[in-house]
């Protein structure tokens, strides 16, 4: 049942804030002032306003020289204050408000972080705002159709540096020891993007070819750490302000690296707030992904200066246009800057193959979903929002051309900056340059959910499409939607058909008969998946085992196998042997995809008579890869960092799978760890899994004390999810009970529980422990979607038994963080349990037979 629109008078609106603020990190404390600068269009004698976890000690309304008294009456279900006046009010007024909160420890609002520095624990204060928590810090309209011009005056101690969205315009001394910092005024910008980090603060700095100043700023003794981000922002903002033919309108552009932060990033307009492990990068410790990584989020904070924050969307339905086009085009920046990189590859593995999964539950949402109520926000900052509305850019990119989309984007961005759009106004920019029917088409595939999967057979040289709506829990109803999809049909080496966009259920396409083949979406272009018949099929898989079809085309062929065996479109023993023919593969993006199949069968499989046959499948299959010449279990000298990486998969699948070679190396390695000597970055994972797969108790242990004893966040999120994924029932009790201690962070326990309950062998161990910490789990994550997340390591259920377990255990929680996590979680262990029922003989005969 939706929930009525929760949204505040618009005849009441904002055009400035001055706020003073003076934080207290020896007690946890803060006292404010502002003042709200309003234009009150109507008569009225009382309005809301924003307010959560604050205590309001002074409220005047001001109009002229009339200064109204107000009655506080506050609202902590609604998070708003009802501030009534004596007598009806209207007009330009200023709201003189005066109010204390508390810095909490829940990764939202104004909240503090604990790092250690020279064997001391200290404190930083920082905030995260998005989607509604400004309220946490000073009252406010906190909707982001309010935009207003923030001044901000901050009192800390001398010593702190503080950092906001703008320059300090002054810096005065205050009481003994303390100063008063006030900054520039901000743009005109809503309230989640307003920033506060304060504390010991050190950084490394530089100017981009327009001169704009950026910082890289990190706890003292890091600063080294931030070479690489400062670089490469350098180059990312020169090139999106070239991009976009805006210049970037602030005067310093800030990347703080804070060491508890519950989102991966936020682009807080000029102070944008990082994970450690998502800025900060060691050469000497870093695998080359975490690089891939830090680039890719960087690109994506940036691209949200000009899409979200110069122009942003009215209201939370149209988030999509703030996190697709931050998604799409941080993949066009760092494609443009490393070209070396292949970094197209890593889209469809990362983003359109997630898509594609979240996107086949029936529990799922529009791209472009109504929102009602601010609880309801944080579901829709997920795989749809993100993955599904990038690739969907993608295939419309590629439909008007790339030239026409990026003066589209120009043309849109020009015309709206510092005002608030819907989806219909970037469809217009872009009708208005390509001149092609854009809100046609995108109208379908941003409202409606789902996608289509295209089947095709030949037969008399014609080709017999059809699609209809795909779902990977094939005994529900599925509705009877069509889409727009663009298809691109090769047909053989540099040969194609012209493009075709199929709009009906059906269609026929001629075909020449000396045509070598057909792949239908070059390049996996659509966000479609293909269901070829067996002879379609049995054409394609030899050229996919010579690499003749292009990389995508041969990670699109694995994927759609497994989905479509997945749902019961497809036996599974056929997507088994669709992977017999990658013995020559090399890719590592294919071979990732590969993994993340063979990793879901895996758990479906759990306890059954084929689990132990399926953990021979895949050792034969990554032991095969691991000996290839080029790769082998040492890294070598100047290899590719594609290589690299793959060896690490390689390595690990192996290992984990039983491959004694690779578990006799893991334990090697380790023991040269344990006497100073590193084990190279891309192989760390891998290493730590097995080790705590097969080294026993005294193993365990160790891996928890270098994790201590690590000062690096990489290597410590390495060493924390190699002990999780290699971790067995002897162990289960010391892991748990580290999960849950001290040593790990609040931002990265629900990430680490969710991976305890997806690890088979310990799942069960590991859902007993969130039951039995429910009260303080819920207390610490209940407000944000990290609730969802702790959920999610259920989807490794894989019998009845345990469905209905978890189905009594989560009945009638109130979570509304996490109620879309909590229905594909269950959707997901249903899926598991009919694959199993409907194919488990079938697979325990092929692996036998293999």
């Amino acid at each position: 049942m939706k929930k009525n629109k929760a949204r505040l008078n618009p005849d009441i609106t904002p055009s400035k804030y001055f706020i003073q603020i003076e934080p207290n990190l020896a007690d946890f404390t803060f006292e404010g002032n502002e003042v709200i600068y309003l234009d009150i269009k109507k008569k009225i004698k009382s309005f809301s306003l924003h307010s959560a976890e604050l205590k309001i000690t002074e409220a005047k309304l001001v109009l002229g020289q009339n200064s109204y008294s107000t009655k506080i009456k506050y609202n902590p279900k609604s998070e708003e204050v009802l501030l009534t006046f004596p007598s009806s009010v209207s007009g330009k007024a200023r709201l003189h408000l005066s109010f204390q909160g508390v810095i909490n420890d829940q990764l939202r609002g104004l909240y503090r972080s604990k790092y250690t520095h020279k064997a001391k624990e200290q404190y930083l204060a920082t905030t995260q705002f998005e989607a509604t928590d400004a309220r946490r810090m000073f009252p406010c309209f906190d909707e982001p159709s309010h935009k207003a011009r923030f001044i901000l005056e901050v009192i800390v101690p001398k010593e702190h540096t503080v950092i906001s969205n703008t320059i300090e315009q002054t810096i005065s001394p205050h009481k003994p020891g303390y100063k008063i910092v006030r900054f520039e005024p901000t743009p005109k910008m809503s309230t989640y993007l307003l920033a506060l980090i304060l504390g010991e603060l050190e950084h490394l700095k530089a100017k981009s070819k327009r001169g704009v100043e950026i910082r890289v700023h990190t706890t003292p003794g890091k600063k080294q750490q931030a070479k690489y981000a400062l670089e490469f922002t350098k180059k990312a903002l020169d090139f999106l302000e070239d991009y976009f033919g805006i210049p970037y309108p602030m005067p310093v552009l800030d990347l703080i690296a804070v060491p508890d932060f519950g989102a991966g990033a936020m682009e807080n307009w000029g102070a944008i707030t990082f994970r450690e492990t998502l800025l900060l990068v060691d050469e000497s410790q870093s695998p080359f992904s975490q690089k891939q990584r830090v680039a890719e989020v960087i690109a994506h904070e940036l691209v949200h200066q000009w899409f979200g924050n110069l122009v942003t969307m009215e209201w939370w339905t149209h988030l999509w246009l703030n996190e697709s086009f931050a998604t799409y085009m941080a993949y066009v920046t760092v494609d443009a800057i490393y070209p070396d990189w292949n970094f197209w590859t890593k889209f469809v593995l990362e983003e359109q193959s997630f898509a594609l999964q979240q996107d086949s539950l029936h529990a799922t949402h529009p791209i472009e979903v109504p929102v009602n109520h601010p609880e309801e926000i944080a579901e829709i900052f997920d795989a749809i929002s993100y993955a599904k509305g990038a690739s969907v850019l993608r295939m419309l990119s590629n439909y008007i051309g790339e030239d026409h989309f990026r003066d589209g984007l120009s043309l849109y961005l020009k015309k709206h900056s510092y005002k608030n759009t819907s989806s219909v106004h970037l469809w217009e920019a872009f009708e208005k340059i390509s001149g092609l029917p854009v809100r046609q088409i995108m109208k379908t595939w941003t409202t409606k959910s789902g996608f289509p999967v295209i089947s095709a057979k030949l037969s008399k040289n014609k080709l017999h499409l059809a699609q209809e709506v795909f779902k990977q829990l094939s005994n529900k109803k599925v509705g009877k939607e069509l889409w727009p999809v663009p298809l691109l049909i090769e047909t053989g080496d540099n040969q194609y058909l012209s493009p075709m966009l199929m709009k009906s259920k059906t269609a026929k396409v001629a075909i020449d008969p000396a045509s070598q083949y057909l792949n239908l979406d070059y390049n996996d272009a659509s966000l479609t998946i293909i269901n070829y018949d067996i002879a379609l099929l049995a054409r394609l898989l030899p050229l996919m085992q010579e690499k003749k079809l292009s990389t995508l085309d041969r990670l699109a062929l694995v994927r759609d196998s497994f989905l479509l065996a997945k749902s019961g479109r497809l036996p599974t023993e056929i997507y088994l042997e669709v992977l017999t023919f990658l013995n020559n593969e090399q890719s590592y993006v294919v071979w990732s995809e590969v993994a993340k199949g063979t990793n879901q069968l895996r758990r479906m499989l759990a306890g059954t008579k084929a689990d132990k046959d399926f953990e021979n499948f895949t050792k034969q299959i990554f032991s095969e890869l691991l000996n290839q010449k080029s790769l082998g279990l040492k890294p070598k000298k100047g290899e590719t960092n594609n290589n690299a990486m793959l060896r690490g998969i390689a390595f690990a699948e192996a290992g984990l799978s039983g491959y004694k070679p690779a578990k006799n190396e893991a334990m090697k390695l380790f023991k040269q760890a344990q006497r100073g000597m590193g084990v190279n970055p891309n192989l760390r994972s891998a290493v730590y899994a097995i080790v705590a797969k097969y080294g026993g108790l005294t193993a365990h242990k160790s891996l928890q004390k270098m994790y201590v004893e690590s000062d690096f966040a990489t290597h410590k999120q390495q060493l924390l999810f190699g002990m999780i994924n290699g971790c067995t029932e002897q162990n289960q009790k010391v892991l748990l009970n580290f999960i849950f201690s001290s040593s790990v962070r609040d931002q990265d326990r629900p990430f680490a529980i969710a991976a305890a309950v997806t690890n088979s062998e310990i799942k069960h161990f590991a859902w007993n422990a969130i039951k039995s910490n429910w009260p303080e789990l819920l207390r610490k994550y209940g407000g944000s979607k990290m609730m969802g997340t702790l959920i999610t390591g259920a989807t490794s259920f894989n019998s009845n038994r345990e469905l209905s377990s978890l189905q009594k255990f989560l009945k009638g929680k109130k979570i509304p963080a996490a109620k879309q996590s909590i229905a594909q979680t269950l959707e997901k262990v249903q899926i598991n349990i009919n694959w199993q029922k409907r194919d488990i003989s079938s697979i325990s005969k092929y692996l036998r037979e293999f």
